[in-house]
């Protein structure tokens, strides 16, 4: 490779990372824009940066022939960079909605793996190259040098969150027995953004109370590899065992871009030890009820939630041929499910059945939890308002809360850490 290679690459490093962090600051938000092929389109959400694998930006918003479109967002000096770098064949880039490349130059169209057709947008024509700080008002706030107000809104903004996931319990109460309502929910929380809806579908179709009838007068070291053997045969992830009549297929799954931690077939022997455990005295005893029994200011107890040779001795996982060197279900995993799961629950039982005990310790287990993890939210949202804020569970769902009703929706005016007076009705 000659030095002109090297330098060309190097340039054209350069170029792509100042066009990506131009979209991300803003640069084209909430303007008329134009893809190559003529079709208009506006920016509602630029996404989020910070992985280090497939598209450039994730969980971006356009709006394009009068429809709302969400996805990633991929950037290139060149439009033909997406072949040359073989983007048309990596399954990891068919989310893309929106090609943005400095320069077309491509003779054909933007094409994912599967044959669709990606918009490209050659930034290098646009009209104009906006200011991006006149877009994202956001960062007002932390400069301003008030993180204490910041905390207070988002602390707020959790609140609310909780209380909106809490009532989505208590109304499903209505139609399902809370023991399914919390074993769904348990389970759509295992698997992770990828495989959400997978792992709620599998909970819809093999439900808790068809484990408990399949398992009954097995040994308790015989049940673990017959609810393990259940969840593959119904997941369709494991072909030779599928159970026709009410399986998934492999399709209905997100298998690439995952850590071998997030993949689904480990978190299906995490639910097989965690259901277990509590498959004789039920999921809203095990891990629910306890909650009414806490002391103010007791902690909860994580490691009901927990799955691991050292945390659980009863149901080895080694036993399944399971050779990690980590938990299936750890400490942070287990907070998540607690803060996202176990708790909104809690209260919503408590509401169902008068209990006001279980709602207050419930509400205030949430309002003291630590951080339950990063995500490419959060980091993004660290970035732009250049603060080493330590967040709580409770202000990071509503941090997460504010990006959903707001900043997805191109709402920034209208939006808690940007109001001013006279500001939202202007948009």
């Amino acid at each position: 490779m000659t030095k002109y290679t090297v330098a060309c690459i190097v340039l054209g490093m350069l170029y792509e990372r100042e066009l990506a962090l131009a979209w991300r600051d803003g640069a084209w938000l909430g303007r008329e824009l134009t893809t190559t092929e003529g079709q208009r389109f506006r920016v509602i959400c630029p996404g989020y940066s910070g992985l280090s694998w497939g598209p450039d930006f994730r969980r971006a918003a356009i709006e394009l022939r009068g429809r709302k479109v969400r996805g990633d967002i991929e950037f290139h000096v060149h439009s033909r960079d997406w072949v040359e770098h073989g983007h048309h064949r990596d399954i990891a880039y068919d989310r893309v909605i929106l090609h943005v490349a400095w320069k077309d130059d491509m003779p054909g169209p933007t094409l994912t793996s599967g044959g669709v057709s990606v918009p490209v947008f050659a930034a290098g024509s646009a009209p104009h190259y906006p200011q991006p700080d006149r877009s994202l008002f956001c960062r007002g706030c932390a400069t301003a040098g008030k993180p204490e107000l910041l905390r207070s809104i988002l602390a707020r903004q959790g609140k609310l969150w909780f209380l909106d996931k809490a009532r989505r319990n208590y109304e499903a109460f209505e139609k399902t027995q809370p023991e399914e309502v919390l074993y769904r929910g348990i389970l759509e929380a295992l698997g992770y953004s990828e495989n959400k809806a997978p792992f709620y579908e599998l909970a819809v179709r093999l439900p808790f109370r068809a484990l408990r009838k399949d398992v009954r007068g097995l040994k308790r070291e015989e049940r673990l590899s017959r609810i393990r053997e259940l969840y593959l045969a119904s997941s369709g992830l494991m072909p030779g065992a599928a159970n026709t009549e009410i399986s998934l297929t492999g399709s209905d799954w997100r298998l690439y871009g995952l850590r071998p931690a997030n993949h689904p077939l480990r978190r299906l022997t995490a639910a097989s030890c965690l259901i277990a455990r509590y498959l004789d005295d039920g999921l809203v005893k095990g891990l629910v009820r306890v909650i009414g029994s806490l002391e103010p200011g007791e902690a909860y107890d994580y490691s009901r939630l927990m799955v691991g040779d050292d945390a659980d001795r009863e149901y080895r996982i080694q036993d399944m041929g399971y050779r990690g060197h980590s938990r299936p279900l750890g400490r942070s995993r287990a907070l998540l499910i607690a803060v996202n799961v176990i708790l909104p629950f809690a209260y919503a039982l408590g509401k169902k059945e008068g209990g006001s005990l279980l709602r207050r310790r419930a509400l205030s287990l949430f309002r003291r939890c630590p951080s339950s993890g990063d995500n490419i939210v959060i980091r993004h949202f660290r970035r732009l308002w250049g603060l080493r804020l330590k967040l709580s569970a409770r202000e990071e769902q509503g941090l997460m809360r504010m990006e959903k009703a707001f900043c997805s929706q191109g709402r920034c005016g209208r939006c808690p850490v940007n109001w001013r007076p006279g500001r939202a009705s202007s948009e």
